[in-house]
């Protein structure tokens, strides 16, 4: 990786890095520490001091005084700057794959990413940008550079609104039925959080009506956690609620590790029982694919059979590669 003493990121105490973290780290070295990116530096820092001894001849001493002061700021800022793309980039090693690839990010999404990171000092945010950053890293492209500006201007309180909603977030997005219900109530999801979501740019939100997904299969496997639902009397549109990811929230929910919501996945098991909504399970003995409904309005159990076979296909077709 070149010169250790001349590298953007401290890493000392980080012990051995693996192959993606070594990459990554001189991904940053040789695009903001390459011989032509020092000659830019060192240009600037001629040009900045000839206009000094242009301005000494100008001013009075007090400005003189105030040039000092505005020195001194700016290299504080720079220090601080420097201490939070550290941090933040340290925490995105844990998450690196091993098949990341972090010389495909692109050269102006660095940039820019480089800018807003500086200005996380706030421990959660940091490890916001350390997810983006590594996500990245593992596949170029994941995070636009319109996500990167709205990371940017959202507060600590609107991250942490975001983290709830996705707890209520399936392979549809996030199910927003009626916001007043109890299980909504009970985790702040309300008319204001989901305001001050789509403000930020994280949701798009409807008064009237419902989003739906289209063209859906007959047979349904929704996986919610470590659950999973089937539908199997589904039309081929499903009403999802008033709620949906927008680009940037889709892009940020995939990298928002959250705990699933006690008694949601009940919710809507009940909510889509219409719709043949039924848990999996495996029996011992016959070893097929049996689901469960919930209790039907006359009291009674009801069961219905499916082949293992059918469950893999499913499975395969239905299940993301994400925690949600």
């Amino acid at each position: 990786m070149g010169d250790a003493s001349f590298s953007i990121i401290d890493i000392g105490g980080l012990g051995e890095l693996s192959k993606p973290a070594c990459d990554l780290l001189a991904m940053f070295d040789r695009r903001f520490f390459q011989p032509g990116a020092i000659r830019a530096n060192a240009k600037a820092q001629a040009e900045a001091y000839r206009i000094e001894q242009t301005t000494k001849t100008d001013v009075d001493i007090r400005n003189q005084d105030l040039l000092r002061r505005a020195a001194t700021r700016t290299a504080n800022e720079l220090i601080k700057e420097q201490y939070n793309i550290e941090a933040v980039v340290k925490k995105s090693l844990s998450d690196l794959s091993l098949i990341a690839e972090p010389e495909k990010i692109d050269v102006d999404w660095t940039s820019k990413f480089m800018k807003h990171a500086g200005d996380a000092s706030n421990e959660e945010m940091q490890s916001l940008w350390a997810k983006i950053l590594a996500g990245e890293a593992n596949k170029s492209g994941s995070f636009s550079k319109r996500t990167l500006n709205i990371v940017s201007q959202i507060s600590k309180n609107e991250a942490e609104l975001f983290s709830t909603m996705c707890r209520y977030s399936t392979i549809f997005g996030p199910i927003i039925y009626d916001h007043e219900d109890e299980i909504y109530t009970r985790n702040n999801i309300s008319f204001d959080t989901i305001r001050a979501l789509k403000d930020a740019g994280l949701i798009d939100a409807i008064d009237i009506g419902e989003f739906t997904r289209e063209k859906l299969p007959p047979v349904i496997l929704v996986p919610y956690f470590n659950r999973a639902l089937f539908m199997t009397a589904c039309s081929t549109q499903l009403a999802i609620g008033q709620v949906k990811f927008s680009t940037s929230g889709e892009e940020l929910s995939r990298v928002c590790k959250v705990e699933p919501v006690d008694g949601f996945f009940d919710y809507l098991l009940q909510r889509w029982y219409p719709l043949g909504a039924a848990e999996p399970f495996i029996t011992a003995d016959t070893q097929v694919i049996t689901t469960q409904r919930m209790i039907n309005p006359q009291g009674k159990n009801v069961f219905s059979p499916f082949p293992k076979d059918i469950f893999g296909e499913l499975e395969a077709t239905y299940f993301p590669s994400q925690d949600h």
